[in-house]
Parts: C-alpha cells; structure tokens; sequence
C-alpha cells in the first residue's frame, strides 16, 4: 500500500481538486480521485476525466459515485489482487476498520503480488519453502526438506505395498508389470491439472464455498470422459500387440478408474488442507501423486486378479 493517495474532501469544488493536482504534489497513481468525509472516511470515488468535462465551480459530492470498491487494510494480498483482477481496477483504495482512507494499491504492484503467490504455489506444491533459495546453505536446504521427503517415501512405500499384494497376479501374467507405468504416469497427470485448476482458482478466490463440492464433480466427469478415451485407445492397442481383449479390458476399466481418481483428488486435497487451516498448495503435489500411484495400482492389479482366469487362457 502506498499512503500518497489522490484525496479531497467532500466539499472540495473541481477547481481545489484542479489547483492541487498543478501544485506538484506527487501522489501515487493519479487514475482516481478519492472523496473523503471530515473524519477521512472514504465516501466516493471520481475519474480525473471526469474533472476535465464539468464546471469548476461543481462541489464533488455532487459528481462522486458513492460507496466504491476499497479493502480492508488487514485483508491479504492475494484477497486484493483478486477483486482488483475481479473488478479490472488500475488502483484499490485501503481502508481502516472505521472506512478511514489510509492509501491505495496499484496495478503494478498486484502484478508482483501474484508473480509472488504463484511462486510460492508452485514451490508449495513440490514441499518447498517460499524462501529457499539455490545460493542457501546446503544443510539449511537439506533441513527443510528432509519432512516432506519423509512424507514422499511413505507414499511411495504405500505404493510399494499395494503392487507387493498382487506379487501373484504379476508372476503369472507378467505384462501387467509392463503397464503399471502407463496406468499410474496417466492418474498422476490427470491429478497434477486438477490440483492446478483448484490451486489457481483457490488463489484467485474464484470458488464460493457453496461451489467448491460442485466443482470436484465437475473435475470427476473430466477424469471420466478423459479416461474413456485414452482407456479406449489404450485398450485397442493391448488387443492387438498382445492378442488377449481381456486384458485391453483391463486396461480400459483401470485407467478410466485412476484418471478419475486422479482428478477427484487433485481437486480435492486443496480443499481438504484449507479446510485443515494450511495453504492448499502445501505439499499437494506430494500428496496427489501418493495416492494417484497407489489407487492406480490397486485398481489396476485389482481388475487382473478378478480377472485372472482369462487373461491366462
């Protein structure tokens, strides 16, 4: 925020406002002229085109729009970036919990908001901390991510187990360890671009809380339509290379059922770690791609168990 706003106050006629502007005070984005009562409350907001067309002699409570957009001064940055983008604003006046003007927000510094939340996201996801730097001290990095690597290789552990499970199924259909990769690398994909859809509109205060459910079935009809086909696809080629259209069936049903999964739980673990208080970001990817490998292999290995008997006919 920067506390150099354009201000007059109510009474102000067009020719004060136009006096003060040539005086060469400097004041921080000139795009708006911010109207304010005796005690500073800000009461209504007026385009400096506007100064140019009308009689000096006009009082700006007369030709101010009242009750324009503002933020309160302890709302976050990203809350401010958001209606700025919202409302397509070139400045946002700050407030005081009483509506005293303290000063605006320009576009310019938005924009390095949101290059800054972006980042940070992006660094969240992968479970690393905003302020880690290449230069930093190697076992100062090492520290901070050694949790969240932890965290990764009890995923990956968890992953492990599951296709340990179906170490039968494997011994006698040996293909199957030949697409476990296909049927995961596509789940993990599929939950990777909804938890960036979920992220980006977290970020952006895009979802009402009333809208958020709706949009994770929105994310699971995606992942269903989207693994129908490359099930489908994928399930055409098995068929043919490998001679056996039961186990391009398999293939069909595990990937529709792991891409949607994948999206259900992109979507859904943003939510479920804002709901738990923390940044949505935080480790999400980690996360996603845990439970993508690990519900990719189980359903996957799962459908050759069940049909075990004609995929080694």
């Amino acid at each position: 925020m920067n506390t150099m706003a354009l201000s007059m106050p109510w009474t102000a006629t067009v020719e004060d406002t136009i006096g003060v502007l040539r005086s060469g005070v400097e004041f921080e984005a000139v795009h708006y002229l911010y109207v304010v009562d005796e005690q500073r409350k800000l009461v209504g907001v007026l385009s400096l085109r506007q100064l140019l067309v009308v009689d000096g002699t006009k009082v700006l409570r007369d030709l101010m729009r009242p009750e324009p957009l503002s933020a309160h001064v302890l709302e976050g940055r990203a809350a401010v970036a958001a209606t700025m983008v919202r409302y397509e604003l070139l400045c946002l006046p700050i407030t005081e919990t009483d509506g005293r003007l303290l000063g605006v927000v320009t576009i310019d510094d938005v924009l390095d908001a949101i290059k800054d939340e972006a980042a940070e996201d992006l660094l969240g996801m992968a479970g690393l901390a905003p302020e880690e730097r290449l230069s930093d001290p190697m076992l100062g990095s090492a520290r901070r991510r050694v949790l969240w690597s932890l965290l990764n290789l009890l995923t990956a552990l968890a992953a492990c187990a599951v296709v340990g499970f179906f170490e039968g199924s494997i011994e006698k259909v040996v293909a199957l360890a030949t697409f476990m990769p296909v049927v995961a690398g596509l789940g993990g994909n599929s939950g990777t671009q909804s938890l960036s859809l979920m992220i980006r509109a977290l970020a952006r205060d895009e979802l009402e809380p009333g809208t958020r459910a709706r949009a994770v079935l929105r994310q699971l009809g995606v992942g269903l339509l989207v693994g129908a086909v490359a099930g489908a696809i994928t399930g055409v080629i098995v068929t043919l290379t490998k001679g056996n259209p039961w186990l391009g069936l398999v293939l069909f049903l595990a990937m529709v059922i792991n891409i949607a999964i994948g999206a259900l739980v992109g979507a859904s673990v943003p939510l479920l770690l804002l709901r738990l208080r923390l940044d949505p970001a935080l480790g999400s990817g980690i996360l996603v791609t845990g439970l993508t490998d690990s519900l990719g292999f189980l359903s996957f290995l799962g459908l050759a168990t069940l049909m075990m008997s004609h995929l080694v006919s």
